[in-house]
């Protein structure tokens, strides 16, 4: 059954919240700042995976910017399917973000990594 309700967020809120991560991680595990936006692999992927995961179904930079990762009737991606969706951004990332392409052309606008495990990121209801 398809929901006609999505409400895809819009790409700039993405990109901020996506941005924020990476500063809140970077904070974290490298202090230093060597490079600021540079975090270890097992740990990108384990916080993005446990947070859209959750019952929040949001990392702390979609919270911030009221937007979740979800199926399309609404539940949290499991997980598994959050450990590939984030595998897929992580691998993507060196090519300039070649799994926001997809974006720009969707209605949903899904990414390589949300078609990967059929997910959306929306704005959450109230």
């Amino acid at each position: 059954m398809e929901n006609n309700c999505l409400n895809p967020s819009s790409l700039t809120r993405r990109l901020l919240a996506f941005l924020i991560d990476l500063f809140i991680l970077a904070l974290f595990t490298n202090p230093i700042f060597i490079s600021l936006f540079w975090v270890p692999p097992i740990i990108f992927v384990g916080y993005f995976a446990i947070m859209e995961s959750s019952t929040w179904k949001a990392t702390l930079g979609k919270r911030l910017f009221n937007i979740q990762v979800q199926h399309r009737e609404g539940e949290a991606i499991t997980f598994p399917e959050a450990c590939v969706r984030n595998v897929c951004k992580l691998l993507s990332l060196p090519a300039l973000f070649l799994f926001a392409i997809p974006m720009f052309f969707s209605k949903d606008k899904q990414g390589l990594h949300d078609l990967a495990v059929d997910s959306y990121v929306v704005r959450k209801q109230h």
